[in-house]
């Protein structure tokens, strides 16, 4: 994935997005984050109607999140599906080492 131009209307939007979204996820767990950042981008895909700029903002928002909480590694499953779907290939690498460590650890355990 390309880096956006910083004049990029995902990009604005995205971060618009984490500016506005950010205090409140300071404030939850990484299960409710989890849940709260779907029903944003439930709201945000209805409002957009445009799945191709829908799927532009998705993964720089979520990147933004990531980089704006500054929770350290991934602890959680929850957190761990949310640096998944970050625009940050570092982030995605991060969450898949983490499953992998979970499923080598404890499959039994893993929910998959």
């Amino acid at each position: 994935m390309s880096m956006p131009a910083a004049s990029d209307p995902a990009l604005v939007l995205a971060e618009e997005l984490a500016v506005r979204w950010l205090p409140s996820l300071h404030r939850q767990s990484w299960a409710e984050r989890l849940v709260r950042l779907h029903e944003i981008h439930e709201q945000l895909q209805e409002d957009l109607e445009d799945i191709d700029l829908y799927s532009k903002i998705s993964p720089l928002f979520i990147k933004k999140i990531i980089e704006g909480l500054n929770d350290g590694p991934i602890a959680t499953r929850e957190q761990a599906h949310v640096y998944a779907n970050s625009g940050d290939p570092g982030h995605r690498r991060e969450a898949g080492e983490w499953f992998a460590r979970q499923s080598n650890e404890a499959p039994d355990e893993a929910g998959f």
